[in-house]
C-alpha cells in the first residue's frame, strides 16, 4: 500500500483537476455576463438620448420622477421569456405588476428594473451552467477518488455510479447558511443595486454618459463576473470534497487527513488543520472539512488503517485462481470501464 505522501498528492491532484474543469464553464457564464452588460449599456444609453450631462442637480431629479408611458415599462416583461426558473419568473413578475407601479411609473424606477431583469436574465443562465459544473465535479471527484483508493491499496473492486438522487441531495444542501442557488441570487441583487445608485449618482451630479457607461461595465460585468468567480471556485471545492466524501463512505473508510495547500497564501485555519485526522462522520465544512472559507484549497485524503484494508481486500475482484486483482498501473480510462461502466451497464464484458 502507498504511503502517506502518494494519499495527500493524488487528493491534491483530484481538486485541481475538478478546478481546471471549471474553466470552461467559466467562460460561458464570462460571455453571457458581457452580452448582458452590453445589452444594458445599450438600453440605458437609449433612455439618455434626453439627458444632457450637467444638468443642474433640481432638473436632473425632475427628469429621474418623470412618469413614462406604462406599456414601455410593461415590455420589460418580455425579457423573462429567456429566463427558465420558473420560481425567479413569478417573483420578478409580481414586483413589475406590484399595486405601487399600477397607475404612476417613474424614469428612475424603469431604469432600476430595467437592470435588475436583464441581471435576472444573467443569473438564471449563470445558475443553470454552474449546476451543470456541480454536478460533473460531484461525480467526477466521487470516481477519481475511488481510482485513487483503489491504486493506492493496489485492489480493484467494482462499484455503482453515485446515484441521482444523492448528486440532488448534495446539490440542494445549505453550508454556511445556504446552498448555491441563493448566493447567486443574492449576488445579482446586490449588483443591480449597486449599478443603479452609481447612475443615480452620476445623473445627479452631472456627470457625462460615457462616465456612467464606464461605471455601469464596472458593476453589471466586472463585479458580476467576481461574484460569480469566486462562488463557482468556492463551491466546486465544496462538491469536490463532497464527492471525496462519498467514495469514502462506499469503500467503507472510517478517516480522513486534512490537507492544505501551504504556501503564503495559505490561511491561518487551513494552517491549523493541516496533517490532522478526523472521523469521516463528523465531518463537517468549515469546521474540519473543506472549504474552511472561500477561495479555499485545501481538500482531504483517505486514510486507511488495517480494518479498512480487510474491508476492502473482501470487496477485490478476484482472478481464475481465487486471488484479488492487482491493479497498481491501471490507467483511469481503463479502471472506469472494467469496475465502474461494465457493472453499471454502460461497457461490454
Amino acid at each position: 500500500m502507498k504511503n502517506s505522501e502518494y494519499w495527500a498528492e493524488r487528493a491534491e491532484q483530484v481538486l485541481l483537476e475538478a478546478e481546471r474543469n471549471t474553466e470552461k464553464y467559466l467562460v460561458q457564464i464570462d460571455a453571457i455576463y458581457r452580452e448582458i452588460a452590453d445589452e444594458i449599456d445599450r438600453k440605458i444609453k437609449k433612455i439618455f438620448d434626453t439627458y444632457r450631462a450637467g444638468m443642474p442637480k433640481e432638473d436632473a431629479s425632475k427628469w429621474l420622477n418623470r412618469d413614462i408611458p406604462r406599456a414601455k415599462y410593461e415590455a420589460l416583461q418580455n425579457d423573462l421569456a429567456r429566463v427558465q426558473d420558473e420560481r425567479l419568473k413569478k417573483q420578478i413578475l409580481m414586483r413589475l405588476n406590484a399595486p405601487a407601479y399600477r397607475y404612476r411609473i417613474t424614469r428612475w424606477e424603469y431604469i432600476k428594473q430595467q437592470i435588475a431583469v436583464k441581471l435576472s436574465v444573467a443569473a438564471d443562465a449563470e445558475k443553470r451552467i454552474s449546476t451543470e459544473c456541480y454536478r460533473n465535479t460531484v461525480s467526477q471527484s466521487y470516481l477519481h477518488t475511488m481510482y485513487e483508493i483503489q491504486k493506492g491499496i493496489e485492489i480493484g473492486f467494482s462499484i455503482a455510479l453515485l446515484p441521482d438522487k444523492t448528486i440532488d441531495r448534495l446539490l440542494s444542501s445549505k453550508w454556511h447558511g445556504r446552498n448555491f442557488s441563493t448566493s447567486v441570487w443574492q449576488n445579482r441583487g446586490k449588483v443591480a443595486n449597486a449599478a443603479a445608485q452609481v447612475l443615480k449618482k452620476g445623473i445627479l451630479s452631472g456627470a457625462s454618459i460615457q462616465e456612467m457607461s464606464k461605471d455601469l461595465m464596472g458593476r453589471t460585468y466586472t463585479q458580476s463576473m467576481y461574484n460569480a468567480t469566486r462562488l463557482i471556485r468556492t463551491e466546486v471545492n465544496y462538491f469536490s470534497g463532497q464527492g471525496a466524501l462519498e467514495s469514502y463512505k462506499e469503500a467503507e473508510i472510517d478517516q480522513y487527513e486534512f490537507i492544505a495547500t501551504l504556501d503564503r497564501r495559505t490561511s491561518q485555519i487551513c494552517r491549523e488543520h493541516d496533517g490532522r485526522m478526523y472521523r469521516r462522520k463528523d465531518a463537517t465544512v468549515g469546521v474540519n472539512y473543506p472549504p474552511m472559507h472561500p477561495y479555499c484549497r485545501s481538500t482531504t485524503a483517505a486514510v486507511i488503517d488495517v480494518p479498512g484494508l480487510e474491508r476492502l481486500n473482501k470487496r477485490a475482484a478476484r482472478d481464475k485462481n481465487g486471488k484479488s486483482v492487482k491493479i497498481e498501473n491501471i490507467s483511469y480510462p481503463e479502471w472506469k470501464r472494467r469496475y465502474v461502466d461494465n457493472v453499471n451497464g454502460r461497457g461490454k464484458t
